[in-house]
């Protein structure tokens, strides 16, 4: 952030994965899932794993950084710029500042994320813009338009355990359980440092298949369990929905050409199925080159152990909580 800052906002946001994966999108401007979905936001057990943005004003032209980088000027519809220059009046207005003559500036940083990334910036961005409007935020259409950037970003927004509901024309985010409920276990994040492929690559095939219809209807059928599931606080059952929703996703992502599961990975799977038959753990494979593995709190060394030889790395992580504001001007 620049020293010569008028008004300021910092947030944070964590990133997220997917319990109920997602897999379509209505198109490539709007992005909104053409189905319900699951995700859980979550950060480092021992050391911080987030998004971290600041939002400011400047005498000036607008400006924009990412991990330090300065971003070219655009304003294309799922640019931080464009989502910025759409609320500027109304906040520059706030602060009896002339737009003319003052501009809306980011400078935003990821630190640690293992994948989810795009959620927490959108996130963060969208929190940070919140707290300088001058007037309460209809949440429904803010989180949809920041969609455009991350379409999974209500995970982000809200924390914990949430369900992203596509019923008819309306698409939002409501959170279903805190993250303290999930205090008694850990994530292992087995990592393999290989280039992902595009999540465009899964929306824009995965349609493609006769099953696809089906996709739908079993997606909102398992949203209904995950929250009778969560009503009961049953944690280990919501794991097991997502471990047999990350084998129904990757097999029909497959049958249309788009292979996720890497053999490391596999190897990492057969290994927990393996560790299934004295303890209880289990996996969840979304679009990124991770494999995350449920465990009990008091277990989770003891798997983290055999699991480490079998990747590149392997981080602790346990689950979060919602975007929030860290330090303000105003």
């Amino acid at each position: 952030m620049q020293s010569d800052a008028l008004e300021f906002v910092e947030s944070v946001a964590y990133p997220t994965f997917g319990t109920i994966l997602l897999g379509g999108l209505s198109d490539s401007r709007n992005r909104m899932p053409l189905h319900t979905s699951a995700g859980l936001a979550y950060t480092g057990l021992d050391s911080a794993i987030e998004t971290r943005t600041i939002i400011y004003i400047v005498k000036g032209e607008p400006v924009g950084y990412f991990n330090r980088q300065r971003m070219e000027y655009s304003e294309e519809y799922r640019s931080p710029f464009a989502v910025m220059k759409e609320m500027s009046l109304s906040i520059l207005g706030r602060f009896n500042l002339s737009p003319s003559e003052n501009s809306l500036c980011f400078d935003s940083e990821n630190i640690g994320i293992l994948s989810g990334s795009s959620d927490s910036g959108a996130a963060a961005l969208g929190r940070a813009l919140i707290e300088m409007s001058p007037s309460n935020i209809d949440m429904e259409l803010f989180e949809n338009r920041l969609r455009v950037v991350s379409e999974s970003v209500g995970r982000s927004l809200y924390g914990g355990l949430t369900v992203t509901e596509r019923n008819g024309d309306r698409c939002y985010t409501r959170q279903i359980l805190p993250p303290e409920k999930f205090s008694d276990f850990i994530v292992l994040g087995c990592r393999f440092y290989e280039t992902r492929k595009p999540s465009d690559a899964i929306h824009t095939n995965i349609v493609k298949s006769p099953e696809y219809p089906s996709r739908i209807r079993r997606t909102a059928e398992k949203s209904a369990e995950m929250a009778r599931l969560a009503e009961k606080n049953d944690i280990e059952s919501i794991f097991e929905l997502a471990m047999n929703d990350t084998d129904e996703y990757h097999r029909l992502i497959e049958s249309v050409g788009v292979r996720i599961i890497n053999s490391g990975m596999a190897g990492v799977i057969r290994e927990v199925k393996e560790y299934r038959k004295e303890g209880w753990a289990s996996y969840i494979v979304t679009g990124g080159t991770n494999v995350f593995v449920p465990v009990h709190r008091s277990e989770y060394m003891s798997l983290k152990e055999k699991l480490s030889p079998l990747c590149d790395e392997v981080v602790s992580l346990k689950i979060a909580g919602e975007a929030r504001i860290i330090g303000k001007s105003f």
